[in-house]
């Protein structure tokens, strides 16, 4: 048991929400509405894209008004599709905001923890998308506080976002607050660097990169309950 946590900093995609099922979502509707569907060649090119734009954005290279519609923009490019690409935005990212897939176990975990600690999302997230996906789910009133990177204007694993989480949790001390994420780059590497205990989620069973050192390692959201 670690008492000393007062704070659990949980990462949203890919750790609470389920994304890649969101993801499907949002894009099979979206291709829907422009007389099109959903295969697997568009799908891995738009996760190609998608996830080269993200890392320019959590560089600091662009903005997120850039990434909503770069991603489609570079991906019709690739598939030689004539859509336009900010209108495609729109409709996925309303669309995406509709997907409250969870994570296996997430509801449970979710529900028992917070009867401890204190519970808070932090995302590299668009706002509006993640707003209503959180407002939507099951795990809405477990959750006190979400940081939003578009909101913030600043990316995990900067420094300045963690500065701003922390003004909004009024300052905790750093050793009673837990990140809880699957990015090593985002959620542990930002955790490392700021000071803060970190527990990387690695369902898909990862070795761990030699410069990476995390406070604890799991496999399954249940598995928080070995030290939690």
């Amino acid at each position: 048991m670690h008492n000393k946590y007062k704070w659990l900093l949980f990462d949203a995609d890919d750790t609470l929400f389920d994304y890649s099922a969101g993801e499907i979502y949002a894009l099979e509707k979206t291709l829907a509405s422009f007389g099109n569907s959903l295969d697997e060649q568009k799908l891995s090119v738009y996760r190609e894209e998608n996830k080269k734009v993200w890392q320019e954005l959590e560089l600091g290279l662009i903005d997120p008004d850039t990434l909503k519609f770069k991603r489609f923009e570079l991906t019709f490019q690739k598939l030689g599709l004539n859509y336009n690409p900010v209108e495609f935005s729109k409709q996925y990212l309303n669309n995406l905001g509709e997907s409250t897939q969870l994570i296996e176990n997430a509801l449970e975990v979710v529900t028992a923890l917070q009867e401890k600690y204190n519970l808070a999302i932090v995302t590299n997230g668009l706002k509006d998308v993640q707003h209503r996906r959180l407002m939507n789910s099951s795990i809405a009133n477990f959750i006190e506080h979400i940081f939003i990177s578009e909101e913030l204007n600043y990316s995990k694993p900067q420094k300045e976002y963690f500065d701003k989480v922390f003004d909004g949790l009024n300052n905790p001390s750093k050793e009673t607050v837990l990140i809880i994420g699957d990015n090593l780059n985002s959620d542990i590497r930002g955790g490392i660097d700021y000071g803060i205990d970190t527990c990387w989620y690695n369902p898909a069973k990862n070795s761990l990169p030699e410069n990476f050192k995390t406070t604890f390692t799991i496999t399954d959201l249940t598995q928080l309950y070995n030290f939690l």
